[in-house]
């Protein structure tokens, strides 16, 4: 563990922003973790001249796995005091902490909108929270999680002491002030970026062998991603259709409420779809540009970062109409939404895309991403003026 304090003369003219690292540090699949990752990059990167970055880890395989890592070994490792037991442990170290007389740190900002009660007693001078949008709130889980309730209780009343909360889209900013009763002037929208596969070369997934026309589906096998309805709608489009296609089922499947999918998938011949885990970034590029269609069923995103990078990296895309991704790109070419809980609506709308395949233009769609500020670079930079705005009072 490194004492921050020691090195007082080198760092006072810096603001000290401090991430959780359980956040983000050993969670390459999740999504939230991805973007909180994305914004300490940044910093690290692009602003050592202005802030110097501090991760609060757990244990010795948290501070372990920062200090191995390329980017993160950059940043100052402090590691929570240690508590006896597993029972709650994550929040008694926070609270051990907070007995802490000194501010360590002029930001803390929660990478999720789960954060203890009182949160404002950890020793630092600002908390910001990337609240993503309400998914929490309005989205039926597949199983009850007594913790998700906590947090939500929480946050609801305890908002007001977060000097700032950010939405990742309009829609989802609408959510968290619905939802959460946040007032509108607190919550401030920085939507992630979609360039992220823009560098990588393509290459061709090796377990894709049928040579047909592809229908892509991406998503997680839990119930709100909608995949076990979309591959029904797909079935039953099989049947009625002269269009023949191949279906590529893209996402996690070891997760709650699978069995739905599960179930859809045992009605398909085994010839006729494609079922993967996880592509790398060249192989879903690869994927996007050569899918006659990429259906991304989400019912609910606070963003949706699946439907804007196959956006940029060039697919021909369907998503549900209730979602960011069907309003901030309703006048795309080659961009469409329909309501994705209704059958008759979703296989008309599919069968329609499938015979009227338009070819996609990715300069334009370029050109949207760059007016639109949807870079990392962008999303990066809206942090840091958040910071310095915020560092003024």
């Amino acid at each position: 563990m490194i004492n921050i304090m020691a090195n007082e003369t080198l760092a006072y003219k810096k603001i000290r922003i401090g991430w959780f690292a359980s956040g983000f540090v050993g969670r390459p699949a999740s999504g939230t973790a991805y973007v909180a990752r994305r914004v300490v990059e940044h910093f690290i990167i692009r602003c050592s001249d202005k802030f110097e970055i501090i991760l609060f880890t757990k244990n010795e395989l948290e501070s372990s796995q920062a200090h191995l890592d390329p980017v993160l070994k950059s940043a100052s490792i402090v590691e929570l005091p240690a508590v006896k037991g597993s029972f709650m442990n994550g929040s008694r170290q926070f609270y051990k902490y907070c007995k802490n007389s000194e501010i360590i740190v002029d930001f803390i900002i929660f990478s999720v909108a789960r954060v203890y009660p009182f949160f404002w007693k950890f020793p630092a001078k600002k908390f910001i929270c990337i609240f993503h949008a309400a998914g929490d709130m309005i989205v039926k889980a597949d199983k009850f999680v007594l913790s998700k309730h906590i947090y939500n209780y929480v946050n609801k009343l305890q908002w007001k002491y977060f000097d700032a909360i950010i939405a990742v889209s309009e829609f989802a900013r609408r959510e968290i002030i619905e939802n959460y009763g946040v007032a509108a002037a607190a919550v401030r929208i920085i939507p992630p970026g979609v360039d992220s596969f823009k560098q990588e070369s393509i290459s061709r997934p090796n377990s894709i062998k049928s040579n047909k026309p592809i229908v892509a589906v991406i998503g997680r096998w839990q119930t709100f991603k909608n995949v076990g309805f979309t591959c029904k709608i797909l079935r039953e489009l099989r049947k009625n259709s002269s269009i023949d296609f191949h279906i590529v089922l893209v996402g996690r499947s070891n997760v709650k409420g699978r069995e739905n999918v599960e179930n859809e998938i045992k009605l398909h011949s085994k010839q006729s779809i494609t079922v993967i885990e996880y592509l790398e970034p060249s192989e879903l590029v690869w994927l996007y540009q050569n899918a006659k269609l990429t259906i991304v069923p989400s019912l609910n995103e606070g963003f949706g970062m699946p439907s804007f990078e196959a956006y940029a990296s060039g697919a021909n895309l369907l998503v549900h109409s209730k979602t960011p991704a069907a309003s901030m790109l309703k006048n795309e070419l080659g961009v469409y939404s329909c309501n994705m809980e209704d059958f008759a609506e979703s296989l008309s709308q599919i069968n329609f895309i499938l015979e009227n395949y338009v070819p996609v233009d990715l300069i334009l769609r370029s050109n949207y991403i760059s007016n639109r500020r949807l870079t990392w670079i962008d999303f990066g930079e809206k942090y840091v003026e958040l910071i310095l705005e915020q560092s003024l009072y």
